[in-house]
């Protein structure tokens, strides 16, 4: 058990770096220490520009169907979202858009006002 607990150690700084690379492109390559390996992030959210993604994970378990996890920073704060049992694959990704309009328009509508308090 020892010799098993010490090789997932040594393996997990490798795996941190292949997850930071994936979570930050659509597709590419990387070379781990081995052959490299090919991925493709199937999450439409990292080709776009305009979400500030720190973390994503897509996936799909019976227990909870599809899901999404991220965290994103919205309106200068970071936000952890989590979306279960989506309908389908994009009704997640859209699910997360409406959630980032709802939550731009409240930072907006918190700051008119203040600056409104302020006059």
């Amino acid at each position: 058990q020892g010799e098993q607990h010490d090789r997932d150690q040594a393996v997990a700084p490798g795996s941190f770096v292949l997850a930071h690379v994936v979570k930050r492109r659509a597709a590419g390559a990387v070379d781990p220490g081995g052959p490299h390996l090919r991925y493709r992030n199937s999450n439409g959210l990292i080709e776009n520009p305009d979400w500030e993604l720190g973390l994503q994970k897509t996936g799909y378990i019976s227990e909870a169907g599809r899901c999404l996890v991220m965290q994103v920073n919205i309106a200068d704060r970071p936000v952890v979202m989590i979306f279960l049992d989506a309908k389908s694959k994009q009704s997640r990704l859209a699910d997360a858009g409406r959630i980032r309009k709802w939550l731009e328009n409240r930072a907006a509508s918190a700051m008119s006002m203040r600056t409104a308090k302020r006059s």
